[in-house]
C-alpha cells in the first residue's frame, strides 16, 4: 500500500510503500476513504507547532473515515465491511486515575501517552490503517453520505466537545 509519511516534523515527505499492517488483538483494520486535512496540516508537518510531540522516525499523519477490512481477536461488535468514522483521540483502556491519551497521527503529550503511540503509531494519510477498536465508530446509519462528507464529522468533534 501506499501511504503519506513524513520522517519528523519539519524532515522530509514522501508517498511510500509500506506493508498493510498485520491486525492484532483489539484491533480494527481500516480501508481509508476519505480523510479530512487538519487545519494546521502544513504547519506541524513542517516543525512550526513546536508543542506537538510525533513518534520517533518515519509516520503517517490523519485520522478519519473508511470501511472496515478486518478486525482482530476480541472485537465482537465491529465486522468487516462496516462504514466507520475514526477519532484520532486514544485513550488508554485501563481503570486507572489518570490514564494515557495521545492523538493519532498527531501526538502523544506526556510520558503516559508514549508507549501507546508506540503501539498506534500511524493516521490515516494511507490506503489502510490499524487502529484500537475504542476509536471506531460503525457509521452504517449514514449510508447515504459520501466518505469524504462522514470524514469532515470527526472535525466537528472537538469543537462539539469544547
Amino acid at each position: 500500500m501506499q501511504a503519506w509519511q513524513i520522517e519528523r516534523l519539519g524532515g522530509a515527505s514522501a508517498f511510500n510503500d509500506v506493508p498493510i499492517p498485520e491486525v492484532r488483538a483489539g484491533s480494527v483494520l481500516v480501508r481509508v476513504e476519505a480523510s479530512a486535512l487538519m487545519s494546521y496540516l502544513k504547519d506541524y508537518a513542517e516543525g512550526k507547532l513546536p508543542v506537538y510531540d510525533p513518534p520517533e522516525g518515519w509516520f503517517t499523519p490523519g485520522g478519519n473515515a473508511g470501511t472496515v477490512e478486518a478486525v482482530g481477536q476480541d472485537v465482537w461488535h465491529v465486522k468487516p465491511g462496516v462504514r466507520v468514522l475514526i477519532s484520532s483521540h486514544i485513550v488508554a483502556d485501563e481503570r486507572v486515575g489518570e490514564p494515557g491519551q495521545m492523538l493519532l497521527g498527531v501526538t502523544a503529550p506526556g510520558p503516559l501517552a508514549k508507549p501507546i503511540q508506540n503501539d498506534w503509531r500511524d493516521g490515516t494519510l494511507a490506503e489502510y490503517v490499524l487502529v484500537p477498536k475504542s476509536i471506531v465508530t460503525p457509521v452504517h446509519e449514514l449510508g447515504s453520505y459520501a466518505p469524504a462528507q462522514l470524514a469532515t464529522l470527526v472535525r466537528f468533534a472537538v469543537p462539539y466537545g469544547g
